[in-house]
């Protein structure tokens, strides 16, 4: 039965009889026009916020907006080849790829560089990245994977713990010098779960695990701003607030409206995906944008306090868009399973 059972599972995320490359087949264009819309508005808003200190500090008031344009065209260019290879495939690889995001993160605390009193990234020359937006990509492979080669594990607190030893050592892992991120990570893990989870009570200990966190990092606010000992500069993750002063009402609603759409797209693709890897990939994907985005508009709206979470495809940033986008070619790639039409 067990090896029954594991031919199953198996079959329905093997692609190793399927080419390596998607060819002639749907494309979600929706979903690509509202993607480029963001980091189109963000190059502008990252140019408009950053003016006047890239020329204080280097005398050339596109500075910012120069590297930003680098990252997004990276970023693009990889967003598009990940459009095109067969998602199945990662799941071979997928616990492959949150090992090297544990070793990473305990990298940094060994070879990482501080910045505004929290050590999150590590340089290799003039690159920096942060190990935790990598984490989150990884987060989203492995649990999707893991949800979909043991369903009946989600049945049992036992199973449960097992399936996800990993990505709670990989959130811990965050969480130490970084609680936001690793909130939003774990928004990620339980959303994933939940709806692939046919029985709903597991999400009772891990919502009240979730409070906890938050309990702890409102508890610890006082301290964390008082160990960065600063505003955000206006161009990373309070660029919100600047949206709303120079655009208005009508400036924020847009931004709030996009976001909506997008995540509604991903939403569909996920219903439709017609795979379960799939499905749970595209869940994980709008789960992550919509996490971030309610963290990053209710730091701004001084609802909650300050993250340091960036707001996706907008703030500036090579680290958030690289990932971000590469996210968003994984949908895409989901998305060449949904017939044209939905």
């Amino acid at each position: 039965m067990n090896d029954r059972n594991r031919n199953t599972d198996t079959n329905e995320i093997d692609s190793r009889r399927k080419p390596l490359w998607y060819s002639g087949r749907y494309f979600d264009y929706p979903l690509l026009g509202i993607v480029l819309g963001l980091v189109l508005f963000g190059l502008v808003m990252v140019y408009s916020t950053s003016s006047y200190r890239a020329d204080e500090l280097y005398g050339d008031s596109t500075y910012f907006a120069k590297r930003q344009l680098v990252f997004e065209l990276v970023a693009l260019f990889g967003m598009f080849l990940v459009s095109k290879i067969d998602y199945r495939r990662y799941a071979r690889y997928s616990k492959y790829f949150l090992y090297v995001a544990m070793a990473l993160l305990v990298l940094v605390y060994i070879i990482g560089s501080a910045s505004h009193g929290s050590t999150r990234w590590i340089y290799i020359g003039a690159f920096g990245f942060q190990p935790s937006e990598f984490a989150k990509l990884a987060l989203i492979v492995y649990t999707a994977d893991i949800c979909t080669r043991k369903p009946r594990s989600l049945n049992t607190l036992k199973g449960l713990a097992k399936m996800l030893l990993l990505p709670f050592v990989t959130i811990i892992l965050i969480a130490i010098e970084n609680l936001s991120t690793a909130i939003i990570c774990f928004g990620i893990v339980v959303i994933i779960v939940f709806v692939a989870s046919p029985k709903k009570w597991p999400f009772v200990l891990m919502g009240l695990i979730g409070i906890l966190m938050c309990v702890i990092f409102i508890a610890t606010a006082g301290y964390r701003i008082q160990k960065m000992g600063f505003i955000p500069e206006s161009h990373n993750d309070m660029i919100f607030s600047v949206i709303c002063e120079e655009l208005g009402l009508f400036g924020a609603a847009l931004v709030i409206a996009m976001f909506v759409v997008l995540i509604y797209r991903c939403a569909l693709i996920a219903i439709n995906s017609g795979e379960r890897f799939g499905g749970l990939i595209a869940t994980g994907v709008m789960a992550h944008v919509a996490v971030q985005v309610l963290i990053n508009i209710s730091v701004v709206t001084n609802t909650i306090p300050p993250t340091g979470v960036p707001l996706p495809f907008i703030s500036y940033g090579g680290s958030s868009i690289c990932f971000m986008l590469l996210e968003m070619g994984l949908v895409l790639a989901v998305a060449r399973q949904m017939k044209p039409g939905r």
